[in-house]
């Protein structure tokens, strides 16, 4: 089946003549990187942008693809490939931006050959797909100037006043591509955050003279020997006279610059949003003096001040809806299912079918939902928007307690789900987060039980099954599965559940073994037999990505 899905994609890719690089191809796409790198974005002594519209779509394109090929790589499981697709994607990343800064620079060093008012400051910008472009050069030092507006792009700063009199330029660049925020993701311990809409780059850049002109020559200034774009830190540092006035030196008083920008539509924007900037240092978003912070969910204007020319997004919690409060697992048929997620902020469904899967209609949220991606590349854009289903990796993400589940006992038990799904219907047990950790607990009924209780009228009754990794028999340690058996005084599931053997219940070495002794007629058995390898994969790798084992 997956033979037959790449060979499809690939005469696909023959059929529309596409100039880009197989991303699986770890020679081409170098190849094509170092290619691209050397073609200028500009032509020298042009103000044509025709070079720029044909890269930054071509780039983005790319992105696109290396993105749905590494959710691949990561449902997959395969380490090897998804070494190799981080880089290139952080590689193409890293160009675009090159890109942009290459542009940058031109504009500021020919500035006199782009048409500005006379007298008045040169400002700049660009709209293209998921990147809109300012850029603003303080040539008049006017310290009534106040604000500047790139009215096209719905984005403005104010002047502080250390910067009314800079010889400095200022630029904006806001990408919006889902994968504008993926060199982002890699953070130091601590509260995992997630980017929401976009990032907004933020660049104080320091002002070349003008270019003089003499007799047919013009006399340009280099800012850097390579030709490269000069970013200036702020708070600029005092003049030395002033610090030894205070025995040391010191920022000057913090002067912040307010931005206003607006997010895509269709944003989920929750009340533990925030603004913060990317420190690099320390690889994390940081909100230090950054404040006055406004976000408009419904018009998706922001506004903040900072006093950091660094990229800075719109920041909310990864793991904002865990634990989950509750989930379910429903087939449709052999080959269909409804994964029903619960979390602290929002309540979604996701059809699963062959190979791949789909967000079902919300009525307040603005999405294709036509769309059908693999498991990790639809919770990585759902995330995107402000939608977090990616379960944690570990308890170092999270600010709340929880019993890691075995990792073990979580595979075994994932894999004997999905195998069965197609006769059963499995939901949440809300004890099975105070187990220990090689036990996990889940509720279960077959669609002969449900079947036999809509005949009367009655609803039918969820069992309970659990699987223990560490079961002690003497010395050995043992992998068993078994139905709960409660009582009246002990209606709840606990670490001293036990099967009852005078009722003839029995222990399974696999979960899967147990789930089909359940099934009494034979058509159930062959709704399982009939159902896909492809499909349970998917069941699989979805219930994986949302680790709802462990985390509800």
């Amino acid at each position: 089946m997956k033979g037959k899905i790449k060979m499809h994609m690939d005469w696909v890719r023959y059929i529309q003549c596409s100039t880009l690089p197989d991303p699986k191809n770890e020679r081409d796409m170098n190849a094509y990187l170092s290619l691209l790198s050397a073609t200028p974005v500009i032509k020298e002594n042009s103000v044509s942008l025709e070079l720029l519209h044909e890269q930054i779509p071509t780039l983005e394109s790319l992105c696109t693809e290396l993105e749905v090929y590494l959710s691949e790589t990561i449902d997959e499981r395969n380490a090897k490939e998804e070494g190799r697709a981080i880089p290139h994607l952080l590689s193409l990343r890293k160009l675009l931006m090159e890109k942009w800064d290459s542009l940058s620079n031109h504009i500021l060093q020919h500035i006199d050959q782009f048409p500005r008012e006379p007298n008045e400051n040169f400002q700049m910008t660009i709209s293209l797909p998921n990147h809109s472009f300012g850029i603003w050069a303080n040539l008049t030092r006017n310290p009534r100037f106040k604000m500047i507006e790139f009215n096209e792009i719905n984005i403005s700063a104010s002047l502080p006043k250390p910067l009314v009199l800079a010889n400095a330029a200022i630029r904006v660049l806001f990408q919006t591509s889902p994968t504008a925020a993926f060199p982002f993701e890699a953070q130091s311990e601590g509260i995992h955050l997630s980017v929401v809409g976009g990032v907004m780059h933020l660049d104080l850049l320091e002002l070349p003279e003008l270019p003089k002109q003499l007799d047919s020559w013009t006399i340009r200034q280099l800012l850097s020997p390579t030709g490269q774009l000069k970013k200036l830190s702020y708070p600029f540092k005092k003049l030395e006279a002033e610090a030894a006035e205070e025995e040391a030196e010191s920022p000057t008083s913090a002067w912040p610059t307010q931005v206003i920008f607006t997010l895509p539509r269709g944003l989920r924007i929750g009340q533990r949003a925030t603004v913060c900037y990317w420190a690099e240092d320390f690889k994390c978003w940081a909100n230090d003096e950054i404040r006055d912070i406004e976000i408009d969910p419904d018009n998706g204007i922001v506004k903040f001040r900072s006093i950091h020319f660094k990229p800075t997004a719109v920041v909310q919690p990864t793991y904002g809806e865990f634990p989950l409060n509750d989930w379910s697992l429903l087939s449709k048929n052999s080959n269909e299912a409804i994964l029903t997620l619960n979390g602290n902020i929002t309540t979604i469904q996701v059809e699963i079918r062959d190979g791949h899967c789909r967000l079902m209609p919300m009525d307040d949220l603005e999405w294709n939902f036509e769309s059908w991606f693999t498991p990790s590349l639809l919770l990585r854009r759902l995330s995107h928007i402000g939608i977090h289903f990616r379960g944690p990796s570990s308890m170092k993400e999270v600010d709340f307690d929880m019993i890691m589940k075995n990792p073990q006992a979580e595979e075994h038990v994932l894999s004997g789900l999905s195998m069965c799904c197609p006769a059963f219907s499995f939901q949440r047990q809300p004890n099975s987060r105070h187990l220990a950790s090689s036990k996990i607990a889940v509720n279960f009924r077959s669609f002969e039980t449900a079947v036999e209780a809509a005949a009367t009228g009655d609803e039918a009754p969820w069992s309970t099954l659990i699987y223990d990794a560490n079961y002690k028999v003497g010395e050995e340690v043992h992998k068993i599965a078994f139905v709960a058996q409660t009582t009246v005084e002990q209606p709840d599931v606990t670490n001293e559940t036990r099967f009852n053997t005078e009722e003839g219940s029995k222990i399974y070495a696999s979960l899967h073994q147990l789930l089909r002794a359940q099934l009494k007629h034979p058509f159930s058995t062959a709704k399982i037999e009939a159902a896909s390898p492809l499909f349970v994969e998917t069941v699989g790798q979805l219930l994986s990505a949302t680790r709802v084992l462990c985390f509800s």
